[in-house]
Formats: structure tokens, C-alpha cells, sequence
């Protein structure tokens, strides 16, 4: 039976971010796995239209990379979508695929990088691992926000963080100013007053860039208006290694 691996990411129109994480990814599985295809798709028609507006050779959205496979003989199908929690774009692209499952004789999905409470322990350490901060200073995390149910992975984060006795971890969001406001809170009852600034994204992108770390109008610019020492760290949850093969 061949195989096929799908990898299944939002996008991103930073495609500099981009080559760092997502295409990255993809070539590590080829070196890994160099019997079985991998493919890449975006979810997102809005962000896939700005993507293929900046290069030759257009990537593929979900439906086209299923035509692919099909076209290549590809019979058993691996997904395994880049999304960080259980939310709108999962429940999507499980709606996407639905359609395509008669075409091939297996499709298994792998599930987004925070599911079960082993992966928020795992996350945590490797994020972590990465940022090195130092005694005096907290890390605020800073994810993109959701009107899902699933909106509850970024609090669920934080008090994982709580639970290993790492208690200079908050987690926020770009959307929703209550977030905002509530981790404001949190940070000026802990005491710290150096914060390490980092994305909760996949790909650290035009959310990064603008709503995080820019020097207005972001939580960069919110924190020191606060009074606080701030350091962004924009690494990109694709660009840590413990994270991709935990």
C-alpha cells in the first residue's frame, strides 16, 4: 500500500517564518522518511491567496493536495495538521477530509500539538528548554485567540505551568481584551518585573510581528507602558525541535 504523508497548516504570508517552520517540518520528515511522500497544504483560502501572490510555484490548499495524492497512486493517507489546539481550524479540516475518505483505502489524522495533559507537560518544558529565562523574569505566552470552546488550551497551559510549580509561566491572547487585562493582573500580583515575550504559535508570523512584539498598539508596548522590562523572544513553536518530535 503506498503512502502519503500530509502536513496541514494554516499558513502564513511571513513566508521567511514560514521556511523556518512549516517547510522545515516537511523536510525533516522526507530525511526521515524517505520511502513515503510528504505533501503540504494551508487551510486558510485568505492567507493560501497572499501566499501564492509572493512566489513562482503556488502551494496547495487541502482539496488540491488530496487531488495530488490521488494523481500520485498515494493509497494510505498520514495527516498530521500543525494547529495547536482542537479548535475552528481543526473541526475544518476534518470537514474537508470527510469528503475524500472513500478515495483511498486509509486516512489517519494525528491531533493538534495540545490535546491530552501529557502534551501541555511536554510543551511546556520544551518552550522552556528554549527561552532559558532567567530567575527574576517571567514569560508571558501569547497565542492568537478563539471564539471555540477550545479557547480554554490557553488557560489550561497556564495552570499546567501552575501544577509543575512553574509559577512565572502566563499564558494570553491576541484576541479578547479581557486576556489581556486578567494576565496584566496576574503579572503584577506575582511581583516580576522582567517579562520574556513570546508567541503561542506555530509560526511566529504577522501576529507575532504586529500584535505581540511591535512597538505600539501590542503587548510588547502594553507591558513597558506598565513599567516592565521587556525582552521578545519571537521563536515560533515550529522552530523548537522538542516541540516537532515530542
Amino acid at each position: 500500500m503506498k503512502k502519503g504523508i500530509l502536513l496541514i497548516s494554516v499558513g502564513t504570508s511571513q513566508l521567511e517564518a514560514l521556511e523556518n517552520t512549516t517547510i522545515c517540518l516537511q523536510k525533516q520528515i522526507m530525511e526521515r522518511y524517505q520511502e513515503i511522500k510528504c505533501y503540504l497544504a494551508f487551510s486558510s483560502q485568505h492567507i493560501l491567496a497572499k501566499m501564492n501572490g509572493k512566489v513562482k510555484k503556488p502551494y496547495l490548499s487541502v482539496a488540491e493536495a488530496f487531488t495530488q495524492m490521488a494523481e500520485d497512486g498515494v493509497e494510505q493517507v498520514i495527516i498530521q495538521p500543525t494547529y495547536l489546539l482542537n479548535g475552528l481550524e481543526n473541526d475544518s479540516m476534518l470537514e474537508q477530509i470527510e469528503g475524500y475518505k472513500t478515495q483511498f483505502q486509509k486516512i489517519s489524522i494525528g491531533k493538534p500539538l495540545l490535546s491530552v495533559k501529557e502534551d501541555y507537560i511536554k510543551a511546556l518544558y520544551a518552550i522552556l528548554e528554549e527561552v532559558k529565562l532567567e530567575d527574576d523574569e517571567a514569560l508571558v505566552l501569547v497565542g492568537h485567540g478563539t471564539n471555540h470552546l477550545s479557547n480554554s488550551t490557553y488557560q489550561n497551559l497556564e495552570y499546567t505551568a501552575y501544577t509543575q510549580s512553574q509559577r512565572n509561566v502566563f499564558v494570553g491572547t491576541v484576541e479578547g481584551g479581557k486576556s489581556q487585562r486578567m494576565t496584566m493582573l496576574k503579572l503584577k500580583s506575582s511581583g516580576y518585573k522582567k517579562v520574556r515575550l513570546m508567541p503561542l504559535l506555530f509560526v511566529a508570523g504577522y501576529h507575532a510581528k504586529k500584535d505581540i512584539a511591535a512597538d505600539s498598539n501590542s503587548w510588547k508596548s502594553v507591558l513597558e507602558e506598565a513599567g516592565y522590562e521587556v525582552k521578545p523572544q519571537l521563536t515560533g513553536l515550529g522552530e523548537i525541535e522538542k516541540i516537532l518530535y515530542k
